[in-house]
Protein backbone atom coordinates (compact mmCIF):
# COMPACT_ATOMS: atom_id res chain seq x y z
CA UNK A 1 0.00 0.00 0.00
CA UNK A 2 1.18 3.48 -0.85
CA UNK A 3 -0.13 6.72 0.66
CA UNK A 4 0.32 10.03 -1.18
CA UNK A 5 -0.26 13.51 0.20
CA UNK A 6 0.88 17.07 -0.31
CA UNK A 7 1.33 19.43 2.63
CA UNK A 8 1.35 23.20 2.15
CA UNK A 9 4.01 25.11 4.04
CA UNK A 10 5.91 28.38 3.85
CA UNK A 11 9.67 28.26 3.38
CA UNK A 12 11.89 31.14 4.46
CA UNK A 13 14.09 32.37 1.64
CA UNK A 14 16.06 35.63 1.79
CA UNK A 15 14.08 37.13 4.69
CA UNK A 16 10.67 36.34 3.22
CA UNK A 17 8.30 33.41 3.27
CA UNK A 18 7.45 31.62 0.03
CA UNK A 19 4.65 29.09 -0.38
CA UNK A 20 5.75 25.52 -0.99
CA UNK A 21 4.38 22.01 -1.03
CA UNK A 22 5.92 18.96 0.59
CA UNK A 23 5.15 15.84 -1.46
CA UNK A 24 5.17 12.78 0.78
CA UNK A 25 4.84 9.12 -0.16
CA UNK A 26 4.59 6.49 2.56
CA UNK A 27 4.73 2.75 1.90
CA UNK A 28 2.97 0.24 4.13
CA UNK A 29 4.63 -3.16 3.92
CA UNK A 30 2.97 -6.53 4.47
CA UNK A 31 4.53 -6.67 7.94
CA UNK A 32 2.55 -3.53 8.88
CA UNK A 33 5.58 -1.22 9.02
CA UNK A 34 5.47 2.19 7.36
CA UNK A 35 8.40 3.59 5.43
CA UNK A 36 8.87 7.03 3.92
CA UNK A 37 9.47 6.33 0.24
CA UNK A 38 9.82 9.95 -0.81
CA UNK A 39 9.68 13.42 0.70
CA UNK A 40 10.18 16.36 -1.65
CA UNK A 41 9.71 20.10 -1.14
CA UNK A 42 8.86 22.26 -4.17
CA UNK A 43 8.01 25.96 -4.27
CA UNK A 44 4.45 26.81 -5.29
CA UNK A 45 1.16 25.00 -4.98
CA UNK A 46 0.59 21.26 -5.29
CA UNK A 47 1.09 20.34 -8.93
CA UNK A 48 0.12 17.32 -11.04
CA UNK A 49 3.35 17.47 -13.04
CA UNK A 50 5.36 17.16 -9.83
CA UNK A 51 3.22 14.20 -8.77
CA UNK A 52 3.91 12.62 -12.16
CA UNK A 53 7.68 12.96 -11.70
CA UNK A 54 7.43 11.74 -8.07
CA UNK A 55 5.57 8.60 -9.08
CA UNK A 56 7.83 7.95 -12.08
CA UNK A 57 10.89 8.20 -9.86
CA UNK A 58 9.40 5.65 -7.44
CA UNK A 59 8.64 3.23 -10.28
CA UNK A 60 12.17 3.72 -11.65
CA UNK A 61 13.54 2.98 -8.18
CA UNK A 62 11.65 -0.34 -8.13
CA UNK A 63 8.18 0.31 -6.73
CA UNK A 64 6.11 -2.61 -8.02
CA UNK A 65 3.00 -4.62 -7.20
CA UNK A 66 1.21 -1.95 -5.21
CA UNK A 67 -2.04 -3.37 -3.84
CA UNK A 68 -3.66 -0.06 -2.84
CA UNK A 69 -2.84 3.58 -3.60
CA UNK A 70 -4.44 6.05 -1.19
CA UNK A 71 -4.62 9.77 -1.90
CA UNK A 72 -6.92 12.77 -1.81
CA UNK A 73 -9.00 13.91 -4.76
CA UNK A 74 -6.41 16.39 -6.09
CA UNK A 75 -7.39 17.28 -9.65
CA UNK A 76 -5.93 14.80 -12.14
CA UNK A 77 -4.25 12.56 -9.56
CA UNK A 78 -6.87 9.81 -9.82
CA UNK A 79 -6.28 9.42 -13.56
CA UNK A 80 -2.53 9.54 -13.08
CA UNK A 81 -2.47 6.82 -10.41
CA UNK A 82 -4.89 4.62 -12.35
CA UNK A 83 -2.59 4.88 -15.36
CA UNK A 84 0.63 4.23 -13.46
CA UNK A 85 -0.77 1.47 -11.24
CA UNK A 86 -3.44 -0.21 -13.40
CA UNK A 87 -3.64 -3.35 -11.23
CA UNK A 88 -3.97 -1.46 -7.94
CA UNK A 89 -7.05 -0.40 -6.04
CA UNK A 90 -7.18 3.39 -5.83
CA UNK A 91 -8.73 4.65 -2.59
CA UNK A 92 -9.67 8.32 -2.30
CA UNK A 93 -9.25 9.73 1.19
CA UNK A 94 -12.51 9.78 3.13
CA UNK A 95 -11.23 12.48 5.52
CA UNK A 96 -10.67 14.80 2.56
CA UNK A 97 -14.15 13.87 1.29
CA UNK A 98 -15.70 15.05 4.55
CA UNK A 99 -13.68 18.28 4.40
CA UNK A 100 -14.90 18.85 0.84
CA UNK A 101 -18.49 18.28 1.95
CA UNK A 102 -18.11 21.27 4.28
CA UNK A 103 -17.32 23.52 1.32
CA UNK A 104 -20.12 22.20 -0.90
CA UNK A 105 -22.92 21.88 1.66
CA UNK A 106 -24.50 24.10 4.27
CA UNK A 107 -23.34 23.64 7.85
CA UNK A 108 -26.42 21.58 8.77
CA UNK A 109 -26.19 19.45 5.61
CA UNK A 110 -22.47 18.95 6.12
CA UNK A 111 -23.09 17.67 9.65
CA UNK A 112 -25.72 15.25 8.37
CA UNK A 113 -23.47 14.16 5.48
CA UNK A 114 -20.65 13.41 7.91
CA UNK A 115 -22.89 11.33 10.19
CA UNK A 116 -24.29 9.36 7.27
CA UNK A 117 -20.86 8.77 5.75
CA UNK A 118 -19.48 7.53 9.06
CA UNK A 119 -22.30 4.96 9.08
CA UNK A 120 -21.24 3.90 5.58
CA UNK A 121 -17.63 3.52 6.75
CA UNK A 122 -18.79 1.02 9.35
CA UNK A 123 -21.07 -0.94 7.01
CA UNK A 124 -20.98 -4.69 7.31
CA UNK A 125 -19.96 -5.15 3.68
CA UNK A 126 -19.34 -3.24 0.44
CA UNK A 127 -22.80 -4.03 -0.98
CA UNK A 128 -24.62 -2.52 2.00
CA UNK A 129 -22.26 0.47 1.91
CA UNK A 130 -23.00 0.95 -1.80
CA UNK A 131 -26.72 1.15 -1.11
CA UNK A 132 -26.19 3.57 1.76
CA UNK A 133 -23.87 5.67 -0.43
CA UNK A 134 -26.57 5.95 -3.09
CA UNK A 135 -29.11 7.01 -0.42
CA UNK A 136 -26.61 9.64 0.72
CA UNK A 137 -26.28 10.93 -2.84
CA UNK A 138 -30.05 11.04 -3.30
CA UNK A 139 -30.42 13.02 -0.08
CA UNK A 140 -28.07 15.81 -1.26
CA UNK A 141 -28.45 15.80 -5.05
CA UNK A 142 -30.93 18.71 -5.06
CA UNK A 143 -28.85 20.98 -2.81
CA UNK A 144 -25.44 20.12 -4.33
CA UNK A 145 -25.93 18.50 -7.76
CA UNK A 146 -22.37 19.01 -9.03
CA UNK A 147 -20.81 17.66 -5.83
CA UNK A 148 -23.13 14.63 -5.84
CA UNK A 149 -22.48 13.92 -9.52
CA UNK A 150 -18.76 13.77 -8.82
CA UNK A 151 -19.34 11.55 -5.76
CA UNK A 152 -21.29 9.07 -7.85
CA UNK A 153 -18.57 9.00 -10.51
CA UNK A 154 -15.88 8.32 -7.91
CA UNK A 155 -17.93 6.08 -5.62
CA UNK A 156 -15.80 2.95 -6.13
CA UNK A 157 -12.70 4.91 -5.18
CA UNK A 158 -14.29 6.24 -1.99
CA UNK A 159 -15.43 2.74 -0.96
CA UNK A 160 -12.56 0.42 -1.99
CA UNK A 161 -11.43 0.09 1.62
CA UNK A 162 -14.63 -1.86 2.36
CA UNK A 163 -13.33 -4.76 0.26
CA UNK A 164 -10.63 -5.39 2.86
CA UNK A 165 -10.81 -6.96 6.34
CA UNK A 166 -12.13 -4.85 9.22
CA UNK A 167 -8.70 -4.65 10.84
CA UNK A 168 -7.19 -2.62 7.99
CA UNK A 169 -10.19 -0.64 6.73
CA UNK A 170 -9.53 2.42 8.86
CA UNK A 171 -5.91 2.60 7.71
CA UNK A 172 -6.81 2.21 4.05
CA UNK A 173 -9.63 4.76 4.04
CA UNK A 174 -7.47 7.85 4.52
CA UNK A 175 -4.20 9.41 3.45
CA UNK A 176 -3.70 10.64 7.02
CA UNK A 177 -1.05 7.97 7.49
CA UNK A 178 1.18 10.51 5.78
Amino acid sequence: TVFLDGKYIEVKEDDRLRPACIYVVIGLHRDGKKKVLLCLTKHGRENLEVWKSVLRSLVERGLRRVMVVVHDDFSGLLGLTRGMFPNSDIQLCTVHLLRNAKTHLSKEDSTEFTKRFRTIKHAWNAEVAGLQFEELCQRFEKSAPTFVKELRQKRPHYLFFLNYPDGVRRTLSTSNAV
